[in-house]
């Protein structure tokens, strides 16, 4: 086990290999959206009204980058969107 910063990397053994985990220090910020954050303008159609207020329910996670140093995690907000990135029948998933 390695530190570096405020992660620490492990190495875990499984059974198709070596497979190396950074474990990152998080605090999760349930429900503080700000009342001044607003939605992206040029994505008003998508995903619906409905959709948007679920996904800000979900709030936010701040990461440790170094010891005095934040950085704002949207991760349960972002695997919603793209569960849902199709459901029109694009094919934006294969261009990822």
């Amino acid at each position: 086990m390695l530190t570096r910063h405020s992660a620490v990397w492990v190495a875990v053994e499984t059974a198709t290999g070596q497979v190396e985990l950074e474990l990152v220090p998080a605090v999760e910020i349930p429900t503080a959206w700000s009342a001044q954050a607003r939605w992206p303008p040029c994505l008003r159609r998508w995903p619906s009204r409905q959709r948007v207020e679920c996904i800000k329910s979900f709030g936010f996670a701040l990461l440790a980058c170094s010891h005095y140093h934040w950085q704002l995690s949207f991760l349960q907000a972002e695997q919603v969107l793209l569960e849902q990135l199709d459901e029109d029948g694009g094919c934006r998933r294969k261009c990822l």
